[in-house]
């Protein structure tokens, strides 16, 4: 069964790397690591290495990504702390 049949938990388990920086930066250097990040991984080179080693890269802008972070932060925490595993 899946983790949603057995405790109903929205749980997405897989690897993922982001990019943070800290709270206050200014909009500016934000949005240019964003496009900057964007870049990188639209880049054929970049696009043909992740094929190679059979990876799924699904890019989401700094839009996308606070509010995914977000639900998978407290979705995570609420699973840890009743299996007994959080503080």
């Amino acid at each position: 069964p899946s983790i949603k049949e057995v405790n109903g938990s929205d749980l997405d388990l897989g690897i993922w790397f982001g990019l943070f920086v800290p709270k206050g930066t200014p909009a500016g250097i934000v949005e240019k690591l964003d496009g900057a990040c964007s870049e990188a991984v639209t880049a054929e080179a970049f696009k043909s290495g992740i094929a190679n080693v059979g990876w799924n890269i699904q890019h989401m802008g700094s839009s996308e990504f606070g509010p995914w972070f977000e639900k998978q932060y407290n979705t995570n925490g609420a699973l840890l702390k009743s299996l007994g595993l959080a503080k």
